[in-house]
């Protein structure tokens, strides 16, 4: 561990910064550029959590499991509503479009037998 003078600073004040007395400092950055390039949407929570108190993303890796499992129900919940709207409006637009061709039916059978 490097605990070394440096200018502007008290004797032991600078630690090495991936240290484990230090480790929010060096991790930090790691973390961000393997998060920024595989796990996004994990990195955006990890911000809103755990960069606020400096404290190391696995404190908070259950809490933001947790709520990304909670978004994926709402997301699917959200999507299979739409799903079953889109079937009823469907169910509908096929009733009326029987009704009208019965109606033209039945417009056209009276027209011929009136001729």
């Amino acid at each position: 561990m490097d605990t070394t003078r440096h200018e502007g600073k008290g004797n032991g004040d600078q630690l090495h910064p991936t240290s484990r007395r230090n480790p929010g400092s060096g991790s930090f950055k790691k973390y961000n550029k393997d998060l920024s390039t595989t796990k996004t949407h994990l990195y955006c929570l990890y911000t809103l959590f755990a960069s606020r108190v400096n404290q190391s993303p696995l404190t908070y890796g259950s809490y933001i499991t947790k709520i990304t499992l909670v978004l994926v129900i709402i997301v699917v919940a959200i999507m299979l509503e739409v799903i079953i709207l889109v079937a009823i409006i469907l169910v509908v637009m096929m009733k009326v479009a029987s009704v009208l061709v019965i109606t033209i039916i039945n417009i056209a059978t009276k027209t011929f037998l009136i001729i």
